[in-house]
């Protein structure tokens, strides 16, 4: 669970409360993956933060408040979203004329202002989505040296675009450019955007999009086609061969990505690769290693279908894939237990 002390000098983020300020950082306890799961493994925003702020041990995830500078790269590495910066640190400039978000690194030491940022790179693919979803076209940017800057962790807005892109494409959804430009050039962009009074206001941005002319709706026939062709961000994989039909997988998935469904003959685990983060719970869980995860892949396995038996041994129903083999009759728990220890008592 995320409660109680770390050791570490480091706030812990209590499971089932909003939101806790961590200097510029905030993490929302009732999102982190450590509060569905004590043994989660999961560690991106300890490994994308540059100072060390975030803390992980087998109690709790913490913070060192002193440590944190509200650079934002734990933003995007977080699965589940849950992280965020306040105060508007990463709130690019949104240009209703050019249908453009204007974001520039600080280290270009351009003066404090709209769409100045801490880092470029905390915008990853989840944040560009969101931006592309509202209407905008176009990251106009203008940064530092990355190669000399301590916060660079190898994670980029480049990469993230990429995979945004590729999967948007995917989908036939629009997507975005990309435009660096010297500080100068940005600055006079800034001040046009600002004259003009062409930028939106971020509360309210979802009026961004009525902006843009939006693409037809496609007939159900052509949506499922695309649907066949969609590169998702993680799609999660069964092994047949390896699983014991146990549900770990699908009760730990927050969002359903792995579910069990139907009843009798037609019981099955459904797939729904869009809705998986990659928080890797259901990995975490396994303890047969049946689960993977795909990282920008097409989903090729949407259905695992189940049959179900009676326990020769306890009399337990269980279910296992249909593939699986025949012979044994026995459930999992039964194969892993010898049953008649317990019937006997030797005295001496």
């Amino acid at each position: 669970m995320v409660n109680g002390t770390d050791g570490s000098g480091g706030t812990p983020v209590p499971a089932g409360q909003p939101s806790m300020p961590v200097g510029l950082a905030e993490i929302n306890g009732d999102l982190c993956v450590h509060g569905f799961c004590a043994t989660a493994s999961c560690s991106a925003c300890v490994t994308a933060c540059p100072r060390a702020a975030l803390v992980l041990n087998d109690q709790s995830l913490g913070f060192d408040e002193s440590a944190c500078d509200g650079c934002g790269l734990c933003r995007p590495a977080c699965p589940e979203g849950a992280i965020r910066v306040s105060g508007g640190a990463l709130q690019p400039l949104l240009d209703g004329r050019g249908h453009a978000a204007l974001i520039a690194c600080e280290h270009t030491r351009l003066p404090p202002g709209p769409g100045i940022v801490p880092c470029l790179h905390a915008f990853g693919r989840r944040e560009l989505d969101h931006l592309a979803d509202d209407g905008v076209a176009v990251i106009v940017a203008a940064r530092g040296d990355c190669a000399s800057c301590p916060r660079s962790t190898g994670k980029t807005i480049e990469a993230a675009l990429v995979r945004s892109n590729a999967s948007r494409s995917s989908r036939r959804e629009t997507t975005l450019r990309y435009e660096h430009t010297v500080a100068a050039q940005w600055l006079k962009r800034q001040s046009e955007v600002i004259a003009a009074k062409f930028d939106i206001d971020q509360s309210r941005r979802a009026l961004f999009g009525g902006i843009l002319q939006r693409r037809p709706s496609a007939s159900a026939a052509t949506a499922e086609a695309w649907s066949a062709h969609e590169l998702h961000h993680v799609v999660p994989e069964l092994d047949v061969s390896l699983c014991v039909g146990c549900d770990a997988c699908s009760r730990i998935c927050p969002h359903g990505a792995i579910s069990l469904q139907g009843g009798g003959t037609s019981l099955h685990y459904a797939i729904r690769a869009q809705e998986c983060t990659g928080c890797r719970l259901c990995l975490d869980v396994c303890d047969v290693n049946a689960v993977s995860l795909r990282e920008l892949a097409r989903c090729e396995q949407h259905v695992v279908a189940l049959k179900g038996q009676t326990c020769r041994k306890c009399g337990v129903p269980f279910h296992q894939p249909q593939t699986a083999p025949d012979g044994t009759g026995i459930c999992r728990i039964c194969r892993h237990t010898d049953h008649t220890r317990n019937l006997f008592q030797v005295r001496t």
